[in-house]
């Protein structure tokens, strides 16, 4: 995988490979956040696009279903990708264990 097509766009048995061969190294993250401010005001259509957000990424990493809308959509295509049906201790590695383990105090 070394063009710039986002990583959904490869084959589904290259895309699982790379994670389990990397299982170390990769740490999931989005630049779509919410700040403190989450607290003072009504921010309910954000915290639904979040919960697409993530349950688009989920349905990515942990099924196998096919054909699924690439997570983010429509901001990053209207194309469907076939989920990679990631390992439980790869997710926890994914998600979490890899963060935990390269930023002391996390």
């Amino acid at each position: 995988m070394h063009d710039r097509n986002p990583i959904g766009r490869h084959p589904v048995e290259e895309v699982r490979a790379f994670f389990l061969k990397h299982q170390d190294r990769v740490l999931f993250g989005s630049d779509l956040m919410l700040g403190w401010d989450i607290f003072d005001q009504d921010v309910q259509g954000e915290v639904g696009e979040l919960e697409t957000l993530y349950g688009d990424h989920w349905r990515f990493f942990e099924t196998g279903e096919r054909r699924v809308s690439y997570p983010g959509f429509p901001k990053q295509g209207r194309w469907k990708v076939d989920a990679v049906a990631l390992p439980v201790e790869v997710l926890a590695k994914l998600y979490a264990g890899n963060a935990r383990r390269l930023i002391p105090g996390l």
